[in-house]
């Protein structure tokens, strides 16, 4: 999600599902991610740690 800053997505249903496809995402390599809402940016590692900025689940 890029829409204020570039981050794993802040809407999710399920955390840890979230988590996975931002792994998964940053194990496509070098290229360059085309986001929903934002400018594009190169790909990186997205989660650095398990615990990183978990919300409330509501």
């Amino acid at each position: 999600m890029n829409m204020f800053y570039p981050t794993v997505s802040m809407l999710y249903h399920n955390y840890e599902q979230m988590l996975e496809s931002a792994r998964k995402i940053s194990g496509l390599g070098d290229g360059i991610v085309y986001f929903g809402h934002g400018k594009p940016k190169k790909n990186h590692i997205w989660v650095r740690r398990a615990g990183a900025r978990r919300c409330k689940d509501s």
